[in-house]
């Protein structure tokens, strides 16, 4: 009889097994990436280019499952063809049975193999199946006449796992007790690549649906045999494995009862999905990779939504430990192999009906800024992520200028606004927020310390961020994230009157978004800071310097500080939702600011392109550069008279020791 796997995965762990690949999945369609799940972990990592699952299209069961019998013993594992017509099975009693999908009649019984058939996988074209056999030798297999084609003879172990290249020229099979995996040219049956494992038993492999990859406990070149990364060691045993359809991402099962995803590029765990209560054996993403299928030792198969980390349905009518999974290639349909000697179907159905009652909850946001500003594709973001995360059961609803944005006053309005919890989140510069006594962010506005962009961006990905949205706490707000936009400089609305030393500020009336510091910045030019008629200059953006009236003219080499966007919420609203719908929030927060962060202009871009639409920027001389910032003390002192300020700013400081600074605005004329 075949040796269970399981036994033969705990003798592994006792003598030490790292981390060993296992499963892998036939060709699929392009999927689109996916964002982090939950639970939760800790270096979740969420990638930009996910599309929402739709509520509507979560499958459920559409009746119980179709029950393949006719095995005399455990069956290991399940393939359906490429045309969604067959069935083929693996089993311990020596055989694998072709069988009508549509019936579960046994169409045929293949006995080539002289010992256990530990898998079988269809080809490609759906003219030959692959067993994986027990007798160290894998057979190719005439799915029409039963014949052997082909016989791959080098393995000294049982061989659990055999697989088709994409392209069906090439199979990779695991030697298990050898400890290697082979590539194989399919027609002269010659070993390519010999890959040897780290692990002590080696029960399965995979080859990327892109065809480039192989996958044992480490990443290998498919082309070339070459080793390519080594992924991050686990305690525990693994005992399957399956990349995502778009070849970034491989998911594996374990002997703890939990199954991860792992970034092939980095070899870091991404994400985690618990539930199962012993070994998961087999491991499938769906052909739009939005789900995810195990099938554990604890009798269950589950199906998993990707994107919420969520079970969408236990499968439980096995009566045996589940050894392989799979889908149709619709889609439509999924298959369990399992220690009770049979296999099962079970059809879906697009439901909405599984999605969770407890959370159906609207959060309002208030928005500071007008539709069409710099902030908008990142809302938007925020918006869509909540719904994908949440698998469309908690929505957010915007309300843009909510405090009206051509008051001076906007940005403090949305904080009242959601100080007193007549909205449940809101978004707003930080530089706002000392107009409501709340000093949280004062820091990031110490003249000319952030004054490039990679500091920005490093800073905004810190743990000082960290320290300030915690800040927020004292005033009844949670904070949930900031992301930079765009740099600070002197705009003068008169191209002959450059601003280009403190004296150029004398007597101005500067356009300055409300706060505090901005404001004493400003008045310690010499300038009047304002918002509305009789502007002179600004203190802006080069993106926004558009928006300006006049011929305006930034001094490109005078940064006086970096603005910050804040999404936050209010304490009381946030406490009342559960610690699920607030990790939800939160990842979105994360995945927006990056977003934000990957997609922001550099200061060099923004400059070109305010040249290129005929602005102008000027270089000031360094002593001159030296003036503004003696003008500009008294504000630096004022910031350190706050013990909190005064820690975060050393920090800063600190930081911007050990970034290198990126490229300023040069200067351009019409």
């Amino acid at each position: 009889m075949f040796t269970n796997r399981l036994f033969r995965l705990f003798i592994a762990l006792m003598i030490g097994t790292s981390l060993v690949a296992c499963a892998a999945p036939a060709a699929l369609p392009t999927a689109t990436s996916f964002p982090t799940s939950l639970p939760l972990s800790t270096n979740t990592v969420i990638p930009d280019t996910q599309s929402a699952t739709d509520p509507t299209s979560v499958p459920t069961l559409d009746a119980g499952p179709l029950e393949f019998k006719g095995h005399t013993d455990d069956v290991w594992d399940v393939d359906i063809s490429p045309d969604g017509k067959y069935l083929i099975t693996a089993s311990d009693d020596k055989t694998a049975r072709l069988w009508d999908l549509a019936t579960g009649q046994t169409i045929q019984v293949f006995s080539n193999c002289n010992s256990a058939v530990g898998d079988a996988r269809f080809s490609p074209d759906g003219t030959y199946v692959l067993l994986g056999c027990a007798d160290h030798a894998p057979r190719l297999v005439d799915i029409t006449t039963g014949q052997t084609v082909q016989t791959f003879s080098g393995h000294t172990g049982g061989v659990d796992w055999a697989d088709f290249s994409p392209d069906g020229k090439q199979i990779i099979t695991a030697g298990g007790d050898d400890k290697t995996a082979r590539i194989w040219d399919l027609a002269s049956g010659q070993t390519l690549y010999i890959l040897k494992s780290n692990s002590d038993y080696l029960p399965r492999v995979a080859f990327s649906p892109d065809g480039k990859y192989a996958f044992t406990d480490r990443l290998w070149d498919a082309a070339t045999g070459e080793a390519i990364q080594t992924f991050v060691e686990q305690s525990n045993a693994v005992s399957c494995v399956a990349f995502s359809p778009d070849s970034k991402y491989v998911a594996t099962g374990s002997d703890d009862g939990i199954a991860r995803i792992w970034d092939v590029s980095t070899g870091q765990m991404v994400r985690e999905f618990t539930g199962h209560q012993g070994f998961v054996n087999g491991i499938k993403f769906s052909p739009d990779g939005k789900f995810l299928l195990t099938g554990s030792a604890d009798q269950t198969a589950r199906l998993w939504d990707v994107a919420t980390g969520q079970t969408i349905h236990i499968f439980d009518d096995h009566r045996g430990g589940v050894q392989g999974v799979t889908f149709s290639p619709d889609g439509k349909l999924v298959a369990a192999a399992s220690d009770d000697g049979t296999a099962m179907v079970w059809k879906l159905e697009a439901s909405s009906a599984v999605i969770p009652a407890q959370s159906g909850i609207t959060l309002h946001l208030a928005v500071a800024d007008k539709g069409g500003r710099p902030s908008e594709p990142y809302v938007l973001a925020f918006i869509d992520q909540v719904k994908t995360l949440s698998n469309g059961t908690m929505t957010i609803e915007p309300t843009w200028s909510a405090a009206n944005s051509d008051d001076a006053n906007f940005e403090r309005g949305v904080i009242q606004l959601v100080k007193e919890g007549k909205y449940d989140l809101g978004i707003a510069g930080s530089r706002a927020f000392d107009l409501e006594n709340i000093n949280s962010f004062q820091a990031l506005q110490t003249p000319f310390l952030i004054d490039n962009n990679a500091l920005a961006e490093a800073v905004a990905t810190s743990d000082i961020a960290a320290q300030m949205l915690d800040q927020l706490s004292s005033a009844g707000l949670t904070g949930l994230t900031l992301w930079p936009e765009d740099l600070r400089h002197p705009f003068s609305y008169n191209a002959d009157k450059p601003l280009l030393s403190p004296e150029d500020f004398a007597g101005l009336n500067i356009r300055t978004q409300a706060s505090k510091l901005s404001y004493q910045l400003i008045k310690g030019m010499g300038g009047i800071p304002l918002l509305g008629d009789n502007e002179e200059g600004a203190e802006s953006g080069l993106r926004q310097g558009a928006s300006l009236p006049g011929s305006p003219v930034a001094t490109g080499n005078v940064t006086f500080f970096a603005k910050y966007q804040v999404l936050f919420g209010n304490r009381d609203a946030w406490e009342k939702l559960s610690e699920e719908q607030r990790a939800i929030l939160m990842q979105a927060a994360m995945a927006v600011q990056k977003k934000a962060i990957a997609e922001h202009p550099s200061e060099v871009d923004a400059a070109k392109a305010w040249c290129a639409s005929e602005g102008t920027i000027v270089i000031t001389s360094d002593e001159q550069v030296a003036e503004f910032k003696a003008a500009a003390q008294p504000v630096f002192e004022k910031l350190e008279q706050d013990s909190f300020n005064a820690g975060i700013i050393t920090e800063l400081a600190d930081l911007k020791t050990k970034t290198v600074p990126s490229s300023g605005a040069e200067a351009c004329v019409p």
